[in-house]
């Protein structure tokens, strides 16, 4: 999940798993659409809709990026977006392979951003020592 480049920036998530969750969206997306005139007005339809609404929510806030002593230019979709150390509001780590920040001033869709780790076992390890690091960087960053 975080690596570091050869001039010493992070490297947060995984394009891989990035790029595998964009296509797994966009063929549910596509799959609903298509099966959307076949499905009966009934309560199961009903909860497909919102079980595919929500995964599709969900799947909103992966992205991947790398960190700067400025702060983390990361891309969510086709195009790159920077956010400066000192918009970022939270940095979290859950279950050693993602790591959530929220960012201010952003809409509620857009606020959280979720990094992933990748395939790569190996890096898994590496994250418990990089969160500490991430997180001096974020705080440095809103002193300043």
């Amino acid at each position: 999940m975080v690596k570091e480049t050869p001039e010493g920036n992070m490297v947060l998530g995984s394009f891989v798993t990035w790029l595998v969750a964009r296509i797994a969206a966009l063929a549910l997306l596509a799959y609903s659409l298509y099966m959307a005139p076949t499905l009966d007005i009934s309560i199961q339809s009903g909860f497909e809709i919102l079980v595919v609404l929500y995964l599709l929510y969900r799947s909103n806030e992966l992205a991947y990026g790398v960190t700067d002593e400025h702060g983390i230019r990361y891309r969510r979709y086709l195009r790159w977006t920077y956010v400066p150390w000192h918009s970022i509001v939270s940095i979290t780590q859950a279950a050693r392979v993602t790591m959530s920040i929220v960012v201010e001033r952003r809409s509620f869709f857009t606020r959280h951003l979720l990094f992933l780790a990748g395939p790569n076992p190996a890096r898994l390890g590496k994250l418990p020592e990089a969160f500490p690091k991430l997180r001096n960087l974020w705080l440095e960053g809103r002193r300043i």
